[in-house]
């Protein structure tokens, strides 16, 4: 809920930033600003997860939503500006505009920084390795349903409001979501899968059963199960970095990093270009007029984005994320189909909608995908989100700086092409990754054994201990009767 709500404010003003500073006359501002608060934001990730570990995930969340409200309000002068043009006041002058609008981005990008990291953390703390596709794509279809509520709103605020009105009414709805993120409560942890180490010549037989506490503290190998208890400390901060580095910079991740970086080209080109696209297609002279109705055609984009997490989360439960990664791939190849066709048609139609639609599904689908991955091929569930956030942030600060300098048909639809012909290609790298088992493919292999290692002192490592000092306890008791049992039966023989 949290999430929705905020939501609705920020992604709404992001879809429309960029047309909406250029009908200001700040022609480049929106795509400079978005651009810069995706670059603060992929860097500040490097830092984020050690801030999580200092304040927590509640206060990491709520932090997150301060920051957006921030920006949100930063973005009045140049609408009150445009809507006042004989004032000669300093805050509506072009070198304070373009400071504050500049310096929220970067307030906001650490901001976001820290609170997505921390929402990733908590959806995997609290789904398992059985209900992981279901529990990201269920909190990407309730989080991108402020796609549709965002932008509806979106729409008829600028019908018949002021610009600044917007801004407005969505830093309210924005702040609310702080005092939401304040009654968030602890999830209760759940077993996973450890990763296989890629160093070993070969993966040990999975197995079931429970390794004495010698055992636990020799080196991993092969897939275990792993609790990561309430694991929200992390290391010094520096330590969290060349932490963080290191990761990124493993075998694993290097193959994910295509993907990852994808879904920020994605990002870009929703938030940056898609309004802009659709804006120019529609006859008339009316700014305002025109920037409502591609606001409009973006409620597509919030139902393509709820429809898309919801298939893909069946498809990793079912088949796996190799099959996933197919899935991708062919939605990606329909998605930059049917935005080359509107652009080769250029007019302002159904196609708009069903345009805004399937890019929304297969991003969606995508992230949702990525998301899953980093919460659950790795043993850490929260530098990879550091990792995630880095990746899509560079992603779309190129894109949206590339962004500012495309404007045309021809230049759309070139556009398009390669960002399509680039995401076919990084979504084919995941291929090469080595993913866990299913775990039914898991539950199959236990005939043959498995090791089942889990910390000590979290929830389920706490119970299965009782559960193995109570099967002790019975063996003794066992042991203790049938030796009862023989000393009576020599004593009958010596008396007899």
């Amino acid at each position: 809920m949290g999430f929705l709500v905020l939501s609705i404010a920020s992604n709404s003003v992001q879809n429309a930033q960029s047309q909406a500073m250029s009908n200001d006359d700040y022609d480049q501002l929106g795509y400079f600003s978005l651009a810069l608060l995706y670059l603060t934001l992929g860097f500040g990730c490097l830092i984020a997860t050690a801030i999580m570990g200092k304040i927590g995930v509640k206060k990491s969340l709520m932090l997150g939503s301060f920051c957006d409200t921030l920006w949100i309000l930063c973005s009045l002068p140049p609408a009150l500006q445009a809507e006042n043009p004989d004032s000669d006041s300093f805050f509506y002058s072009k070198g304070f505009i373009y400071f504050i609008s500049l310096f929220a981005s970067v307030l906001d990008g650490f901001g976001d920084a820290v609170q997505w990291v921390a929402q990733g953390k908590y959806i995997s703390d609290c789904a398992t390795e059985k209900t992981k596709g279901f529990y990201f794509s269920y909190f990407w279809t309730y989080y991108m349903s402020s796609q549709v509520f965002g932008n509806l709103i979106a729409a008829f605020v600028l019908k018949y409001f002021k610009q600044s009105s917007f801004y407005l009414i969505m830093a309210g709805i924005s702040s609310s979501s702080i005092i939401i993120f304040a009654t968030l409560g602890k999830p209760k942890l759940q077993a996973r899968i450890r990763a296989a180490d890629p160093n070993e010549t070969h993966s040990q037989a999975y197995s079931l059963l429970i390794r004495s506490d010698d055992q636990q503290n020799q080196p991993n190998s092969g897939n275990t199960f792993v609790d990561d208890g309430d694991n929200y400390d992390s290391l010094p901060l520096w330590e969290e970095v060349k932490a963080i580095i290191k990761l990124m910079f493993s075998n694993r991740m290097m193959i994910l990093l295509p993907q990852v970086f994808w879904t920020g080209i994605s990002l870009a080109v929703y938030t940056g270009l898609l309004v802009p696209i659709i804006t120019d297609t529609i006859p008339g002279d009316d700014d305002q007029d025109k920037l409502m109705k591609s606001l409009f055609a973006m409620v597509s984009l919030g139902v393509g984005e709820m429809v898309g997490g919801l298939f893909i989360g069946q498809i990793i439960d079912r088949y796996g994320n190799r099959w996933t990664t197919f899935a991708n791939i062919v939605m990606i190849i329909i998605q930059t189909a049917i935005a080359i066709i509107y652009i080769l048609i250029y007019e302002y139609s159904w196609l708009a909608f069903l345009m805004t639609f399937v890019w929304g599904f297969t991003d969606s689908a995508n992230v949702t995908h990525t998301s899953e991955m980093l919460g659950f091929e790795f043993d850490n569930n929260s530098r990879p989100y550091s990792i995630d956030n880095l990746g899509q942030a560079i992603g779309a600060f190129v894109f949206q700086i590339i962004e500012a300098w495309i404007y045309g048909k021809n230049a759309y639809l070139i556009f398009n092409i390669v960002i399509g012909s680039l995401g076919v290609l990084f979504n084919i790298t995941t291929l090469f990754f080595t993913f866990k088992p299913k775990p039914r493919d898991l539950e199959k292999m236990t005939l043959r054994g498995t090791d089942i290692r889990l910390r000590k002192g979290s929830y389920i490592g706490s119970m299965l201990d009782s559960q193995k000092k109570s099967l002790n306890v019975e063996k003794t008791q066992s042991v203790g009767e049938s030796h009862a049992e023989t000393i009576s039966r020599k004593k009958s023989q010596i008396a007899n």
